[in-house]
This record gives C-alpha cells, structure tokens and sequence, in this order.
C-alpha cells in the first residue's frame, strides 16, 4: 500500500508514462513524409486525417486541407523523445528502488527519506508533479488508487512541432 507522499510520486510517473506514451504512439502510427522544401526535417499526419484526405481526393472532393493537419519534426525532435524513453526507463528503475526500500526497515526508511526529493527533482517528474499537484487542487481530488489511474496528460508534440507553411 503507498502512502499519500509515494503515491503522488507515483502518479507523477504516470502521467509523464502518458505523455510519453502518447507522443510516441502518435509517431509510430501516424504517416511520414519528406520535402525537398525543408531537408533534414520529416512531414508528419495522422493516420485519420490521411484516410479522410485520401477519400476525399478520391471522391473528387477538395473540401480536406491535409497542409492544415501536418506537423513537421526535425530530426532533433525525434532524437529528443528516444532520449526522453530511455531517461525515463531510468527514472522508473530509481522509482522502484525507491519503494522496494520499504522492506528494509529503518535503514530502508532512512534511505527512502534521503531519496524522495531526488526522484521528486529530476527532469520531467517534476513537472509532472506539479501538474499532478495542480490538478489536485482545482477538483479538491483525494489521492486515492482509483484516482492514480486518472493522469494529468500534456501534448509534448505541440510543442515539439510546428504546422506545416504552405
């Protein structure tokens, strides 16, 4: 069972596990292309918005702007999110060390206490924290379990990508 401080912690993680996630998923099923207009970058859509464009072209209707709904990512910003899944693998190793110190006793204590604001500070939990926190606040929510498996979830890609200029 965790404890009102561990499971805000934990929430936290879940809903930096949701942004990730979506952000991933959003590339792995979306559809890429290329343009000689803007080399060493990558033309991106949604699956949905391509099927709806592409059945709309075939039913020689024009009323689909497919330029409105592709975003453009530069290599840089896929190299940022590999990195950010791998940082937070990390972060989840520190989170499960961090509990299973519960077993130890007090010197397991001791180490929890010392290592709470670490995993607290580190580069995405926090703000996912202080979302989580936030959002708390506004719905006068408990941290309750029901309520862990309610994550506060940001778009990383909004801020990752840009529309496309026509």
């Amino acid at each position: 069972m965790l404890n009102d401080q561990d499971l805000l912690l934990f929430q936290a993680y879940i809903a930096r596990k949701a942004s990730l996630e979506k952000e991933r998923n959003d590339l792995a099923h979306g559809c890429f292309g290329v343009s000689v207009s803007i080399p060493d970058h990558i033309v991106w859509v949604a699956q949905s918005d391509f099927l709806t464009f592409t059945a709309a072209h075939k039913a020689n209707q024009k009323t689909f702007d497919l330029k409105e709904k592709q975003f453009v990512y530069e290599i840089g910003t896929l190299e940022r999110i590999a990195q950010e899944i791998v940082e937070f693998y990390n972060q989840l190793g520190f989170l499960t060390g961090y509990l299973t110190a519960r077993r130890d006793g007090p010197r397991g204590e001791a180490f929890r206490a010392q290592r709470y604001p670490k995993l607290c500070a580190q580069p995405h939990i926090n703000e996912a924290l202080v979302a989580t926190k936030a959002k708390m606040q506004r719905g006068g929510d408990e941290m309750t379990p029901n309520k862990a498996l309610q994550p506060t979830a940001y778009s990383l890609r909004s801020q990752a990508s840009t529309k496309l200029e026509r």
